[in-house]
């Protein structure tokens, strides 16, 4: 008779690793619950022991403010031994950290846990940074560069040069967009709003994968293809952050 299977869960024990914080919640009268994105060890959930809450100077770690923690444990909850600021909070109020807030929802819906993705995590940096940097009315810039960039890391880029068949596109006609074909050319034209919202004109595509965010309509239009091609991969359940906009 086969010996019983044993599975091996391997303790690890991390230190000073660079990670941002997507979200805090209690956990029990001493403890937090942090879920944290970090470079080389994707996203995961933490628990932190905090200091007595009448201690005075007791503040949580923030989101949107780099740090380097030191970690330890198995698969699933790990323990959070030490954190340090790297440097100040890059979104703290207004639109820049709404749009932080759906920057971080998209990551906690989208991204598998102890998946690292480095790229990703420097793109969210560069993100954030964007975002510090922008020009009011201009945050949408950032998200959008963020969000494609996901998007592909996800394994579903958009192709921007070429139609299904391999045609390139080219300005002077419309396309249609679905998240599981690509573009193909539009043969009836739509009569309904409804029906026209996945139709672009070529011209946008191209100014959009180019990333030249100077005219409102390209980004409208950047704004609408990431929607569609977000939508499937959140399977149709919405984000909660998008209310902060309304």
């Amino acid at each position: 008779m086969s010996a019983p299977y044993v599975a091996l869960v391997l303790m690890i024990k991390v230190e000073h690793h660079p990670a941002y914080i997507l979200h805090h919640r209690d956990y029990t009268d001493s403890r937090i619950l942090i879920e944290l994105f970090t470079r080389e060890h994707g996203r995961f959930t933490a628990a932190l022991r905090m200091p007595k809450r009448k201690s005075p100077g007791v503040v949580r770690p923030q989101a949107f403010t780099p740090f380097v923690i030191n970690f330890s444990g198995k698969s699933g909850l790990k323990n959070l031994t030490h954190y340090e600021q790297v440097s100040p909070q890059l979104l703290a109020k207004g639109v820049k950290l709404f749009c932080g807030l759906y920057v971080n929802e998209l990551l906690q819906r989208l991204l598998a846990t102890d998946d690292a993705n480095i790229n990703l995590f420097d793109a969210y940096g560069l993100c954030l940074s964007r975002l510090a940097l922008a020009e009011s009315g201009e945050e949408d810039i950032a998200l959008r560069q963020f969000e494609f960039h996901l998007i592909e890391e996800l394994g579903y880029a958009v192709n921007f040069t070429e139609d299904v068949v391999g045609k390139p596109i080219v300005d002077g006609s419309k396309i249609h967009y679905r998240y599981d074909h690509g573009f193909r050319p539009v043969v009836v034209e739509a009569t309904t709003p409804a029906a026209q919202s996945d139709i672009f004109t070529a011209s946008e595509i191209v100014l959009i994968g180019n990333q030249s965010w100077s005219s409102p309509p390209t980004r409208a239009a950047a704004k609408r293809l990431a929607r569609i091609a977000l939508a499937n991969l959140l399977g149709g359940k919405p984000l909660q952050s998008r209310e902060l906009f309304r």
